[in-house]
């Protein structure tokens, strides 16, 4: 949560790196899909989710477009499974991101009633 954007190289191609716990090996979870948020300080100002696009591209969009000036800090909520030796899992066939997916997005914006909405 709250994670720095100017830490980032929003390229084609960025990483966004994190662990599960200290001392565990990297994971890249740009290809991970779930709910992201833009805050501008410790506000929410857009909701938005990373569905077939993954997390990657929903930051590059984000900070490309004319939102990017008004936020500085990303926060993630992801749904795959990240693996024993640090890579992210599929879903499980019983699990439907796409109307989950949807219905956090819409609980969330109706909930933090975030500007850019």
């Amino acid at each position: 949560m709250f994670l720095a954007a100017r830490r980032y190289a929003w390229t084609s191609n960025p990483k966004i790196l994190g662990m599960q716990q200290i001392g565990a090996q990297a994971v890249d979870f740009c290809k991970q899909i779930g709910i992201y948020l833009l805050h501008e300080g410790r506000e929410v100002i857009y909701v938005g989710r990373a569905t077939g696009s993954a997390l990657r591209k929903a930051a590059i969009r984000a900070y490309a477009r004319p939102l990017s000036s008004r936020w500085d800090r990303f926060s993630w909520f992801g749904v795959l499974p990240v693996s024993d030796d640090g890579k992210l899992g599929t879903l499980q066939d019983t699990f439907e991101s796409s109307k989950l997916l949807p219905a956090l997005e819409a609980i969330l914006v109706e909930a933090l009633e975030s500007r850019q909405n």
